[in-house]
């Protein structure tokens, strides 16, 4: 491959006649614009461009609009695929493309931290794939971006619209997105397949937009997308690769109070939940058993700091404050952060409504993302805290508050047989990943994240989110008991 230095192309025109006709494409870098064209033949004209094609609506956000001075050039693990991206982004990852347990195609991403790139929409950053499976699958570009408008993590985005996309090598389609997680941002998803007759793979593109720079860069990468080399298919990613932790016993905070991660069923005596359900496969995967120790939320991240526990599960929103003190594993669902009120409640309809009404008061568990939102809501004077969600909501169901702000997966756990009580109304005050937690420099958070990684692409981590998280789920706090806040028991 040439790197496009200029002896590059004195080495190209000196290999041809001087009547020969040869395709060209130039940059033009005060227009952003791609121009192709033909030497001793067509004249150049305007090729596709993002950054003049994408009316970028609300975001994304002019203020950091300099554009990326320097590039590099990354491959995947495999060698297939090729890209030159933005040399900021420097956190890149090549592992296959893994679709039910099996390699179907090789796979890029990258950005300046993918942890963050992955579990927010704040931060820039892409991702490329390439698979004859997913062809062979959906069979055209358009079966493959409705199959992606449906996937969990785009509901927190507007969708704006869907355009044609041609150039020198591919065809196909691109969706549009805005406002992703309440953010002023974009997200583009694109399909394409090779321009021939018999195209033999489809690729996927999506990039995270939050500046112009973006954009521009944008168009630089497409234009360097190459498939340089075979791309695997049909390998099964088998449980032996994962880490075997030989039986280790991992000692787990919990509530056993907090719907619908854990809780212990009044009828049966057990204790149930996601977090169950989750670490019960993941150490079916890594080879470990499991400890539970009930602990009340107040102090549970500080303790997990300081290595009293070897983690905490518990719906734990990742935040960079946390992150200060402890580590995250890789994100399993992204939550939003609404309103539950009294059923019929016309006071107020939005966050802002509520806000603009000194009278309404918010009720909050202290510790919370949750309280740190409604604080920022309403000020510090208009929240009462609470030591635990549950007293939280029967307070509002009471009357002694107005509303509480609440991850929407929790709130559909609180609704349940609570239908005729409560709802959850307005617009996201913000979107979340949740993850588990550990103290910082923690063993665990590789192997954690490996066994996650493999749930995602077999479609387990999936199935359990459905479980729990569906509108299926009916229990409410009247069903189970007080976990970490039962009052302790006199022996005497």
């Amino acid at each position: 491959a040439t790197d496009g230095t200029m002896s590059d192309y004195c080495d190209i025109l000196r290999s041809h006649n001087p009547d020969d006709t040869l395709a060209i494409e130039v940059l033009r870098f005060d227009t952003q614009e791609v121009l192709q064209g033909q030497l001793n033949g067509r004249t150049l004209e305007p090729s596709f461009s993002f950054a003049s094609s994408i009316d970028a609506g609300p975001g994304p956000n002019d203020s950091t609009s300099g554009n990326y001075s320097d590039y590099m050039w990354i491959t995947d693990d495999y060698n297939a695929i090729e890209v030159e991206v933005p040399s900021e982004w420097s956190d890149v990852d090549g592992s296959p493309w893994l679709r039910d347990d099996v390699i179907i195609g090789s796979w890029l991403s990258a950005a300046a931290d993918l942890d963050t790139f992955n579990q927010s929409w704040a931060v820039p950053g892409i991702t490329f794939g390439a698979s004859s499976a997913l062809l062979d699958s959906f069979g055209t570009t358009e079966a493959w971006l409705n199959a992606v408008r449906d996937m969990d993590y785009l509901q927190a985005c507007e969708y704006a619209e869907r355009v044609n996309y041609e150039d020198a090598l591919y065809v196909g389609q691109y969706d549009v997105y805005d406002n992703c997680g309440g953010e002023s941002n974009m997200y583009i998803s694109l399909a394409a397949v090779p321009s021939d007759d018999n195209p033999a793979f489809m690729i996927d593109v999506a990039v995270q937009i939050v500046s112009e720079a973006d954009l521009i860069a944008l168009d630089y990468i497409l234009e360097s997308f190459v498939v340089a080399g075979e791309l695997p298919s049909g390998t099964p990613s088998t449980q032996a690769s994962l880490p075997d932790l030989g039986g280790r016993t991992i000692q787990i905070a919990v509530e056993n109070a907090y719907l619908p991660f854990n809780y212990v069923d009044l009828d049966t005596g057990e204790a149930k939940g996601w977090d169950y359900d989750a670490m019960n496969e993941i150490c079916a995967r890594l080879n470990c058993t499991l400890e539970w120790i009930e602990f009340g939320w107040d102090t549970m991240i500080a303790s997990v700091a300081e290595g009293q526990f070897d983690m905490a599960t518990d719906g734990i929103t990742i935040t960079a404050d946390r992150s200060e003190i402890a580590d995250f594993s890789d994100g399993y669902i992204a939550t939003e952060q609404r309103m539950l009120v009294r059923l019929g409640e016309d006071r107020f309809a939005t966050p802002d409504e509520l806000a603009a009404d000194s009278s309404l008061i918010l009720g909050e568990q202290i510790g919370t993302t949750n309280y740190d939102t409604a604080v920022a809501l309403v000020g510090e004077d208009r929240v009462i805290a609470f030591d635990d969600f549950g007293v939280t909501v029967q307070s509002l169901i009471a009357g002694d508050v107005d509303a509480v702000v609440i991850d929407e997966t929790a709130g559909q756990g609180y609704m349940g047989e609570n239908a005729d009580k409560v709802e959850l109304i307005g617009e996201s005050l913000s979107s979340d990943w949740l993850g588990f937690i550990f103290p910082q420099g923690s063993d665990l958070v590789g192997p954690i994240n490996a066994a996650l990684a493999s749930m995602k692409g077999d479609g387990t981590l999936a199935e359990i989110n459905g479980r729990w998280f569906g509108p299926d789920f009916a229990l409410t706090y009247d069903d189970i008991g007080c976990g970490a806040y039962c009052p302790p028991v006199d022996d005497n």
